[in-house]
């Protein structure tokens, strides 16, 4: 790699700290990204949910993600970084290491280090699949994951907050919304979205109600809901923020940031 040894071994070392390394943040001196390298920028998901991988920006090359569930409330984790192969279009050589994690009273634990020399090679097939070429114990083998897009986790702004989950099986996200108005009023948001990888955003539709609470937390059942139907695209601005575009135009000018929800907790 450009950066040298060093580099590489730095940030494999910071990789090795834990099983869900924080996204790193762009150097404004990294280049932008070529449409064949931008096509491998998202999370990739299989298609029992078991297993899914980050691709994202890291000096001139990649860093990448992978969580693989083994149990329960255990997963394996890699970490990758790899460079860009212009002629095969693909991620070849990628280097990094291998955790086995539990997920323990609300926070990730490494039970063991599994290795600091993986290595892995990532394609997209002709169908638009994540092919992972793993060399040492096969975890992608057979598998062919879908892009789904960097719209998974928890955004929050102001009184509101938006919650991204990925249905597997409808291979849509529910979305949903809780925007409160007052100590005893909450708009509840409740739209299915549809990810379009050419455009990078989710087109969504569904429904919204007032919730009205009582004295005590409860929710007045006697109060009138007010349904309404809601619709919106969302996208992400340039500098990673979310942003909400609706036909009632309710979010307009408002930027939600990301809680960065790691891999293995959705």
């Amino acid at each position: 790699m450009k950066k040298g040894f060093a580099l590489i071994t730095a940030l494999l070392v910071a990789l090795t700290m834990g099983c869900a390394a924080a996204l790193a943040e762009l150097d404004d001196s990294v280049p932008p990204s070529t449409p064949e390298m931008k096509a491998y920028e998202s999370i990739w998901i299989s298609d029992d949910g078991e297993t899914r991988i980050w691709i994202g920006r890291q000096d001139e090359g990649f860093q990448i993600e992978a969580v693989q569930k083994t149990g329960e409330d255990s997963f394996n984790s890699w970490g990758y970084l790899a460079m860009f192969d212009g002629e095969s279009k693909s991620i070849r050589n990628a280097i990094g290491t291998k955790d086995s994690c539990v997920y323990r009273d609300g926070r990730e634990e490494v039970q063991e280090n599994l290795g600091d020399e993986f290595k892995a090679d990532f394609s997209i097939n002709e169908n638009g699949k994540l092919i992972w070429k793993d060399y040492q114990d096969d975890a992608g083998a057979g598998l062919a994951l879908t892009r789904i897009g960097n719209f998974a986790g928890k955004y929050g702004a102001e009184r509101a907050t938006i919650d991204f989950v990925w249905n597997v099986h409808e291979n849509d996200y529910s979305i949903l919304v809780s925007w409160g108005q007052s100590a005893w009023e909450t708009w509840d948001y409740q739209m299915k979205g549809t990810y379009d990888p050419e455009t990078e955003t989710v087109t969504a539709k569904g429904l919204k109600q007032l919730l009205t609470y009582k004295d005590d937390g409860e929710i007045d059942t006697t109060a009138d809901p007010q349904e309404a139907e809601v619709d919106g695209v969302f996208s992400f601005d340039e500098n990673g923020g979310l942003v909400w575009k609706s036909s009632t135009g309710e979010a307009d000018g408002i930027v939600f940031e990301n809680d960065a929800v790691p891999l293995w907790a959705w």
